[in-house]
């Protein structure tokens, strides 16, 4: 019978070993996917000295990846921390598929240590570590084939683990904050270290996020770490570091949003559009889910048997209550798993170790991905992951309670019991408090305008007599995006179009094509080829046109290492002024121009520069009025002021974003982009009455 099993078990480590290796590690190495390119791209980028203050704004990430030649349609680096960049520094002088190949021996590597450290962790044997890790197949398949960091996390969790249960408490805890500087969820084992009293973890782990994020605004500049801390992170721990309705994440935020939180775009139809059931339900649950798991926790350090069982319960609730799980995150499940079984089999427990299993194999099988046209049904198969993780993470609890020596009845008596009540109303109290805030402001959308175009993002408009230019994120690229009314069209090239900008009394744009670099280009918006744009160039190298009242004069922005200097020509010149065609440079990059825009009188430009003050300035076409947008408590929201008085007010008010605001040709209305009840960044267009 041993002969049997082992021949058994080299059968089945064979069979998922030749599935990985077809499914996933082959077509990794054979091609670019996201998001490597991400990872890869801001990595050049630091190598190069480049400024990275504007790292996080999906336009400028997508044209650094254009100029890099990174052949990666769609890329961002939302949401991502700034660390996660740094693994890819060493590769980034390599061709992008070379570097790959590189980092994808360095995963096969570090699972490989994952994997040691788990056999001198527990007693389960080499061979059947191995097949726990590669049950999780889809996770590391899509792990190694969009070149992810989870595995270095994975490494990191498991060394944390070992070096805790070797008493190197401090180390422990230094090893979750760099992995929590890679990605932020392992950021959650303080709590752990906090409940089990182990002080010298939770000096590792708070001195090492210190010297980390210290360290940080020493590498990458202090303007790029305040983004993050401030506005990024906050949107992030909402969910809304991407669509925050797709079920395909599957989430608890994803899944409560679709439910109760109506967007006219992502969400149409929510099963009942009730935002402060959101923001109660969401940590209400939460708060039921996580709180008794703190409250099974053994203060101080328990026997190893015991320890082990708590950590891979507190790896399964970081994954099931994060915000933002993608399939690869389930790679650090692979620690839960060993541990776990490890434990179950060493005490008998056959039976619910085959259960365990069953569970986690399940939670790491691929979904179902919904199309949102399938109503109920299809919103329960794309959240297959979500049920299978909360179901393995709620048998994990009822094994932990079972391994405590204390009866409920104990348990509820104690002075614990109301210690852990007072925290669950505190933080439920708090979270539906700030919830129930920002839902009052960001799901409304007043003003929203509502097309047909199928574009995940609509942004920096321009206003014409009859229509309104954008820029629209439309797969594979980005392009120009019209909207006349509620019939909406769009102009593509062969490489990203940015920025359109109306030339005043035509039909004709200036734009920025973004290639290996970026040029502006006048297009007609008119034109019936709507796939193959047919273009002029007016200015090599520059970015971000701004034409002026007249029609005469065109401002742009050259970079020079991610810093903006201002320039200046004329595009409607007198063939009797000699010289009028020459470019003028206005401001040089040491003052980092961001945007620019004309005044009525055509020869005076607002300009706006790097730092938290203010940007996207607009004069009004009757010259009376400058739009521009502030940023407020960590969300950019535009204001109004007076050229002829000291007069200054707020427009708009959220802890979301509105930016780009652009006046209609009669000088009371703005159009503006807003991320209101989306993901960071994902704007769309709304319109609001400036002046009575």
């Amino acid at each position: 019978m041993p002969k049997l099993r082992t021949w058994i078990e080299i059968l089945i480590l064979s069979v998922l070993a030749a599935v990985f290796a077809w499914r996933g590690f082959v077509p990794a190495w054979r091609s670019l996917n996201t998001d490597f390119p991400n990872y890869y791209v801001a990595a050049r980028l630091y190598s190069q000295g480049d400024s990275l203050a504007r790292i996080y704004d999906w336009i400028w990430f997508q044209r650094q990846k254009d100029h890099a030649g990174v052949e990666r349609r769609i890329v961002s680096f939302m949401p991502h921390p700034l660390y996660a960049a740094m693994p890819m520094v060493p590769l980034a002088s390599m061709p992008p598929l070379q570097a790959k190949h590189y980092w994808l021996v360095i995963n096969l590597i570090l699972l490989a240590f994952s994997g040691f450290l788990l056999l001198r962790t527990t007693r389960i044997g080499k061979m059947r570590i191995a097949i726990l890790m590669l049950l999780a197949v889809e996770p590391l398949r899509t792990h190694f084939l969009y070149g992810q960091l989870h595995v270095a996390v994975l490494a990191l969790i498991v060394a944390a683990l070992w070096l805790y249960l070797n008493e190197w408490k401090i180390a422990s805890g230094a090893a979750i904050a760099l992995a929590a500087a890679i990605k932020i969820y392992p950021l959650a084992f303080l709590f752990y270290f906090l409940r089990k009293r182990q002080w010298r973890a939770v000096t590792g782990l708070v001195c090492g996020c210190l010297l980390l994020a210290g360290l940080s605004i020493l590498l990458f500049g202090f303007e790029v770490n305040r983004v993050l801390v401030e506005q990024v992170l906050p949107r992030i721990a909402r969910g809304e570091g991407v669509d925050p309705y797709t079920l395909n994440l599957n989430s608890l935020t994803g899944l409560f949003h679709r439910l109760f939180v109506f967007e006219p775009q992502l969400n149409p139809k929510p099963l009942i559009n009730m935002p402060s059931a959101y923001a109660v339900l969401q940590p209400l649950v939460e708060g039921l889910l996580f709180v008794p798991l703190l409250w099974l926790l053994t203060p101080a350090h328990a026997e190893t048997e015991k320890e082990t069982i708590e950590y891979a319960t507190y790896v399964a609730a970081v994954l099931a209550l994060s915000t933002n799980p993608r399939p690869y995150h389930y790679v650090i499940l692979i620690a839960c798993s060993v541990l776990v079984t490890d434990r179950l089999l060493r005490v008998k427990r056959r039976g619910q170790a085959m259960l365990f299993l069953g569970l986690y194999t399940l939670a790491c099988l691929p979904v179902h991905r919904a199309d949102g046209s399938e109503g109920f049904v299809g919103a329960v198969m794309s959240s297959s992951r979500l049920i299978f993780t909360l179901a393995l993470y709620l048998f994990l609890l009822a094994v932990l309670s079972s391994a405590s020596r204390e009866t409920w009845k104990q348990r509820l008596s104690s002075r614990a019991a109301f210690v852990f009540v007072a925290i669950f109303l505190t933080g439920l109290s708090a979270s539906v408090f700030y919830n129930l805030r920002y839902a009052r402001t960001d799901f409304r959308y007043e003003g929203r305008i509502t097309s047909e175009a199928a574009s995940l993002m609509m942004t920096d408009p321009s206003v014409a007599t009859d229509r309104i230019a954008f820029t629209a994120l439309q797969n594979p690229r980005y392009a120009v995006g019209t909207l006349a009314g509620k019939q909406a069209s769009s102009l593509t090239a062969t490489a990203d179009l940015f920025y359109p900008t109306v030339i005043p009394g035509s039909s004709q744009a200036m734009a920025e094509l973004a290639g290996t670099t970026s040029r502006i280009v006048r297009i007609d918006l008119d034109q019936h080829s709507a796939t193959d744009v047919a273009f002029a160039v007016e200015v090599e190298d520059a970015e971000r046109p701004a034409v002026s009242p007249d029609g005469r004069w065109l401002a742009f922005i050259r970079e020079v290492h991610g810093r903006g200097s201002l320039w200046i020509k004329s595009i409607q010149r007198d063939d009797a002024e000699e010289g009028a065609s020459d470019e003028f440079r206005l401001a040089g990059p040491e003052y980092d121009v961001l945007e620019a825009a004309f005044q009525r009188e055509s020869s005076t430009i607002t300009q706006s520069t790097s730092g938290p003050a203010s940007r996207f300035p607009a004069v009004s076409p009757d010259g009376v009025w400058l739009a521009y947008c502030r940023l407020l408590n960590g969300s950019w929201q535009i204001w109004l002021k007076s050229r002829h008085s000291a007069d200054d007010r707020q427009l708009t008010a959220g802890s979301c974003n509105a930016t780009s605001p652009a006046w209609t040709p009669d000088s009371k209305e703005i159009i503006y982009a807003t991320d209101c009840g989306r993901g960071w960044g994902i704007n769309a267009l709304a319109r609001l009455r400036a002046v009575p």
